[in-house]
């Protein structure tokens, strides 16, 4: 699938037009960020390509940040979020969701055996609500334990994941 299309169905799954997020560019050491709103991140496809094709790995904050923001810590993310998330690095933890857990509503694949899984909820909660749950299900499901704080950024989609050498897909989608 494109990036542009697998970018539209990432955001339309997770936020709103007027979400605040920020994306997130890394390689090896250096790290830039750039704080936007969802409906403006198409007009950042041909540069984050461009970073892409350069060796930058392209990352988004799956929270909602503040208006006018322009740092990645704890107190830039609104207090409360309807999205969890989880960085499952192994199938089983994959196998445990589809047996044990409510269908994800994302699904995005970051390498074999490596998945980025959603949930988005019909409430919002409270940060340390969102924390405590993420922390909670990572456990359960054998996930990185350390992707749990609203501040994390994860794989966005359509990009080539420069560490693994393959691109970064969505795998499944509830839309």
């Amino acid at each position: 699938m494109e990036t542009k299309k697998q970018i539209d169905q990432y955001v339309s799954l997770l936020y709103t037009p007027t979400d605040r997020v920020a994306l997130c560019l890394i390689r090896g050491e250096a790290v830039q960020h750039r704080f936007l709103v969802v409906k403006d991140i198409e007009k950042f496809i041909p540069f984050l390509q461009a970073m892409n094709c350069q060796g930058w790995n392209i990352y988004i904050t799956p929270s909602v940040m503040k208006a006018g923001v322009k740092n990645r810590t704890k107190d830039s993310f609104m207090s409360e979020q309807d999205v969890i998330y989880v960085d499952a690095d192994n199938k089983q933890a994959m196998e445990k969701v589809r047996s044990e857990y409510p269908y994800p509503t994302l699904v995005v694949k970051t390498s074999i055996g490596h998945y980025h899984i959603y949930w988005k909820l019909d409430e919002k909660i409270s940060v340390d609500v969102q924390e405590g749950i993420i922390r909670l299900l990572a456990k359960d499901i054998r996930a990185d334990p350390a992707v749990t704080d609203v501040s994390r950024v994860l794989r966005l989609p359509g990009f080539w994941h420069k560490g693994k050498d393959n691109s970064v897909d969505i795998v499944f989608s509830r839309d």
